[in-house]
């Protein structure tokens, strides 16, 4: 079954290509697909975690200069 168009939507064309480019990989195969999507959201988890602990760090840091 064929995937609609989206007549007369508002988003712009890159992000309409890269609905369709979604769909396509989803298509072709579903669990792979499924099984990278959760990889990329258990990386994007690691990276966050990670840019936090390293604030909290500096914040550390920070505040051992200023009892210092």
């Amino acid at each position: 079954m064929s995937r609609p168009r989206f007549p007369g939507c508002v988003l712009p064309e890159n992000c309409i290509s890269r609905i369709v480019e979604e769909q396509n990989r989803y298509d072709r195969d579903p669990e792979r697909y499924e099984r990278e999507r959760e990889e990329r959201r258990l990386q994007e988890q690691q990276e966050e975690e990670y840019q936090q602990w390293l604030a909290y760090r500096e914040q550390g840091r920070q505040q051992e200069e200023e009892y210092v």
